[in-house]
């Protein structure tokens, strides 16, 4: 996986971890339709329920939880693999849901004049990629304001990393360069809020 630069772009600033589905990104939940998605894919692939299902317990006895490590398993945890299915994925995903919303990107560019904000996701790049080219009209690259740890940015030793996973938000912080108490964190998810108060 590339690892993308996350430092602080101020590092006198203090760091706002925001999860991105449901808290930045509106239109409700994309989690079902990016796994119809999948699966219809691995229809068309040929790919049989049998190795399916085997793949969904063989990656959850192995504690690799979570969606992408699923998706790695079925690709036999081959990296590149994984990044070709990924790249056919997302761009087929139904996005209809998901609508513009430029009081928000101008609410996280003042935001962002006081603190180091960072896009904080269990989610893929290209999924956030997407969603941020219909939200605010621009793509990742072009937000220069914000930064993005996704679930890419975690992968070590054949697995992906979870922010609610054990040393999950302590590798976020190491790899901005922050310590925990210089971060705050926005999150819908009650369980992720009580590990990184833990």
């Amino acid at each position: 996986m590339i690892q993308s630069d996350l430092h602080r772009i101020n590092p006198n600033h203090p760091v706002l971890l925001m999860d991105f589905d449901q808290t930045i990104r509106n239109g409700g939940g994309t989690s079902n339709r990016i796994m119809k998605t999948l699966y219809k894919i691995l229809e068309e692939r040929g790919v049989e329920q049998e190795k399916i299902e085997e793949v969904s317990i063989k990656t959850r006895r192995e504690g690799r939880f979570g969606s992408y490590n699923y998706i790695l398993g079925l690709c036999d945890d081959d990296v590149d693999k994984f990044n070709e299915l990924c790249a056919e994925l997302f761009p087929r995903v139904d996005y209809s849901n998901v609508h513009r919303d430029i009081k928000l990107l101008k609410a996280l560019k003042k935001v962002s004049k006081k603190y180091n904000l960072y896009i904080f996701t269990n989610a893929h790049r290209m999924h956030v990629d997407i969603c941020c080219k219909i939200l605010f009209g621009v793509g990742l690259k072009d937000l220069n304001f914000i930064k993005c740890f996704d679930i890419t940015e975690t992968y070590e030793n054949g697995k992906f990393t979870r922010k609610q996973d054990e040393g999950g938000l302590e590798k976020a912080c190491q790899r901005i360069g922050a310590d925990m108490s210089e971060c705050i964190l926005i999150d819908d998810n009650k369980y992720i809020i009580k590990c990184a108060k833990s």
